[in-house]
């Protein structure tokens, strides 16, 4: 399986740009964005229509050329491009589109600064997906410094973490992922299903409600943040 995350920064010019006039980007896109009055989220949409104009590049794509479809919870999805997986999420500073690759190919890992500063980045997983399977994908970036009770009070009772802010956005990246992942978003948080910290630290998803094969990633992120994605691998015919 790979998955490509391209993560930008509010403070890039081509950002503040798009943010105050937002021509350029699809119809979807620019309402969006005309529709924000407060400046910092008028911000995150631009980054967010940036990052997925990125991942469209290798689909000879640019966001203006698509249509945006909703399904019956909202998540967006390409009008008559069922190839073309992707999910976006922004949060503080940072926007963040996630799109599957089903070629057969090794991707480079690139990973970010750790500083914070990162304002652009492209950073592949690897492996590969059979494009025989009905695929989705989920991804939530958070800051977790934004960490509180009532978002604790929302979570799962998930095994294995600590009460830090970290450990807490891990948990609360992770359950936003997986709700949007299946596509139902806020519908799905009483759902059963919980998260597990492994002996070797990474996280386990455990769920008996849907079928499919799923897969946990956690990307690289700016300092003080959590990047997670959850992919769905089911069986299905791509049209």
């Amino acid at each position: 399986m790979r998955v490509d995350f391209y993560l930008i920064g509010i403070n890039r010019p081509d950002v503040v740009q798009k943010a105050e006039n937002p021509e350029g980007f699809s119809s979807y896109r620019k309402k969006k964005i005309s529709s924000i009055r407060n400046r910092s989220a008028r911000l995150l949409s631009a980054a967010a229509g940036i990052a997925v104009e990125k991942g469209l590049a290798k689909f000879g794509l640019k966001e203006s050329d698509i249509s945006y479809g909703l399904n019956d919870y909202g998540k967006p999805f390409i009008s008559g491009r069922p190839d073309i997986v992707f999910n976006v999420s922004h949060s503080g500073e940072y926007a963040v589109a996630a799109f599957l690759d089903t070629e057969e190919a090794e991707g480079q890992h690139l990973p970010g600064s750790g500083t914070g500063q990162t304002e652009e980045q492209h950073l592949p997983g690897d492996g590969t997906v059979q494009t025989e399977w009905l695929n989705t994908i989920g991804v939530d970036i958070e800051q977790a410094g934004r960490m509180n009770s009532r978002i604790l009070s929302k979570m799962k009772p998930d095994t294995g973490f600590d009460d830090s802010k970290d450990d807490m956005c891990r948990r609360w990246t992770a359950t936003e992922a997986f709700v949007k992942c299946i596509g139902k978003g806020l519908q799905a948080f009483d759902e059963s299903f919980h998260f597990e910290k492994t002996p070797s630290g990474y996280m386990r998803l455990c769920q008996d409600i849907y079928d499919g094969e799923f897969s946990l990633i956690e990307a690289d992120a700016p300092a003080g943040y959590r990047i997670t994605c959850v992919v769905r691998k089911q069986e299905g015919a791509v049209s």
